[in-house]
Parts: structure tokens; sequence; C-alpha cells
């Protein structure tokens, strides 16, 4: 049979899992990120989308929306000066490697997801770490961290303002918005202060990314001086 309108339109419902609420959960972590966590650890399970399928949803949509912006051009021809850069001073000689630039950003694309997922693991054992009086175990950090990944996702979708706006002040909103949420459901989720919340979200930031950062660095260091043969 023939692949009717009605047919993919369908396909996409079923992918953006509208049918287990897909709209309700993206409102009710916007409302209240804590609490959402935590009616979705309970007994309310099955009125929210998995973390994980929404967290493929919302990091596609975001990657889309970042690709319309003016930064990810500019961010494209900064890496490919400096990296040009380094070479140059690596081999102590003029070289041009843009096109091996371009080469290594095409392969590396498909796997942009995966790397900032793995932000995700990391910042959940310190997040489970700080609070292991409060009887969450780090499966539950685990879905508490991707949901919270989520909502920044969701709020990228802003970034594409830059075209209109001035990009400092696009991005600034953003990140003010994305630490405001964070700490909104750090403090919501587990019941603590403001002012532990802001302190210990910041604190685990700071080491989670550390090491993130470390681990992401090396490995891509690696992969470019084994292509380049530097």
């Amino acid at each position: 049979k023939r692949i009717t309108v009605g047919q993919v339109l369908g396909s996409m419902i079923v992918a953006f899992n509208m049918d287990r609420g897909g709209v309700y959960t993206a409102k009710q972590l916007f409302i209240n990120p804590g609490k959402a966590v935590r009616e979705y650890l309970g007994a309310n399970r099955f009125h929210y989308t998995p973390p994980f399928r929404i967290l493929i949803i919302t990091t596609t949509l975001a990657f889309l929306a970042f690709g319309f912006t003016e930064a990810f051009q500019d961010a494209e021809s900064q890496f490919t000066a400096g990296f040009n850069g380094s070479v140059e001073e690596n081999r102590g000689e003029e070289v041009d490697v843009t096109a091996e630039t371009k080469q290594i950003l095409r392969e590396i694309s498909p796997y942009f997801n995966f790397i900032l997922w793995t932000f995700i693991p990391i910042v959940s054992l310190f997040s489970w770490l700080f609070n292991l009086k409060k009887n969450f175990n780090y499966a539950e950090h685990l879905v508490f961290q991707t949901y919270l990944f989520c909502i920044s996702n969701i709020l990228c979708f802003l970034f594409p303002f830059d075209n209109f706006i001035n990009q400092a002040v696009v991005f600034g909103v953003v990140y003010v918005a994305v630490m405001f949420y964070y700490v909104y459901g750090y403090r919501g989720f587990l019941q603590k202060t403001w002012i532990r919340s802001v302190l210990e979200s910041i604190l685990l930031f700071f080491l989670a990314t550390a090491i993130w950062g470390t681990i992401v660095g090396l490995g891509f260091g690696i992969y470019v001086a084994q292509t380049l043969q530097l």
C-alpha cells in the first residue's frame, strides 16, 4: 500500500509521543520541574513522557534551532581559524587545513548529541553524592538531571532570535533562564532552601563540567591528532 499523508502525520505524532503527554510534560517541567520529576518517580508516571524519549526530541530540535543562528556560522569560522593557527604553531610552518577541519566537523557532527548526553551521568553522580541522605538513588538523579537537560534544550529554541536581537542579549537571556530553572528544579526536587540550592548547583556544575570537559577535550584532541597525523 502507498504511504498516505495521514500515515505520515500519524508517525510524527507517535515519534513525538503526544499520546503519552509530551505537551503536558513540557508544561509541567516549566511550571515546577522539581514537582514534575517527583510525580514521574511516583504514582503519576503514566501522565509523563519518559525522560530519555523527550531528551532525544528536544536535543534534535535544539540543534535544528541553533543551526539557524548567526552564532553557528561564527563559531565554525572561529574554530577553523583557531585550528589553522594551532596546526601552524605545531608544524612550524604556514599551512591551510580548512578542508581537513570541515571534514573533521562533518565526521563528528553525528555524535554531537551523544557527546552532550555524556554530561548527564556525570552531573547526576555529583547530584546523588551531594544528597545521599535524601533517599533518591543514582538512577532517580539520572532521571532528574535528564529532565532538566530537556528544559535547557527547549530554552535553546530562543537562539535563532539572534538574527533580530543582539546576540549577547539572546545568549544572556538563555543562560540566565537555564540557570534559574536548574536551581528552581534542584530546590523543588530535593526540598532545599534557595541558598543551599544555588551554592550546591554551582559547585556540582563546576565539578561535573571540569571532569566532562577534560574527558571530551582529551578525546577530541587525540582524534584530531590521529586524523591529521600531528
